[in-house]
């Protein structure tokens, strides 16, 4: 026998059951996965929603000045200022540097050439299948 502390236990993954669309239209689905733990527990509703992915964008000017949008945020029912970004449109997850300079266009109007991967990572990684990319672009003709 092993003398293993909770500290050394290795996660083990879910195994997938059955899975239902519960909902699917272009902008996100949610999954329902019926799911056996390693331990053998059934969780018998574990939701999943499979959105587009998102980008955001920190611009600087020449003056070392943050370039921000304003805009109306129908998720919390604001008008919220804040660095340019939004969801990737259809067929973008796979170019995120494209769907950051059409926002930044967007938002801003302000046109780039040249965007510089900052991160990358999951947005809610217990629920959410999506990720977020973070770009920098300098602007010294702004």
């Amino acid at each position: 026998m092993t003398d293993r502390t909770f500290s050394d236990a290795v996660p083990q993954p879910l195994q997938v059951m059955s899975s239902t669309i519960s909902y699917q239209d272009r902008f996100l689905k949610v999954r329902t996965d019926r799911c056996l733990t390693p331990t053998g527990v059934v969780v018998p509703t574990y939701h999943v929603i499979e959105a587009l992915d998102w980008v955001n964008v920190l611009a600087l000017t020449p003056q070392f000045e943050i370039v921000l949008a304003e805009e109306y945020r129908h998720g919390v029912g604001l008008v919220l200022t804040g660095i340019p970004g939004g969801s990737s449109e259809s067929g973008e997850d796979a170019d995120p540097a494209g769907a950051a300079r059409r926002e930044l266009l967007e938002e801003t109007g302000y046109g780039c050439a040249r965007l510089i991967p900052v991160s990358s990572s999951f947005i809610s990684t217990g629920t959410m299948s999506s990720r977020t990319h973070s770009f920098w672009v300098w602007m010294p003709n702004a």
